[in-house]
């Protein structure tokens, strides 16, 4: 695992895994922070962001098979939420 380029080097399924993992142990203290707070289907939700990702480079469009999409808003806490948990 490379962490100078983490982003680009989580992979899909795991990163998707431990997310919901994370979300699952910590969702007990969300209560703290805002009483209206539903439940989320994380995994769904997640799948979708990270397999669906589409980006543009010179006139082409790509889509991103690896690694967390670049510029999204999710990126720094599922690399944050990934390093937690593999460490």
């Amino acid at each position: 695992m490379d962490v100078c380029s983490l982003h680009t080097n989580i992979p899909h399924t795991e990163a998707v895994s431990l997310i919901v993992e994370h979300y699952q142990e910590t969702l007990v203290y969300w209560h703290k922070y805002n009483n209206n707070l539903k439940p989320l289907d994380t995994n769904t939700l997640l799948e979708h962001m990270l397999h669906n990702c589409n980006f543009g480079f010179n006139n082409t469009i790509f889509k991103q098979m690896y690694g967390t999409p670049m510029g999204a808003n999710a990126n720094v806490r599922i690399a944050n939420i990934f390093m937690h948990k593999i460490l």
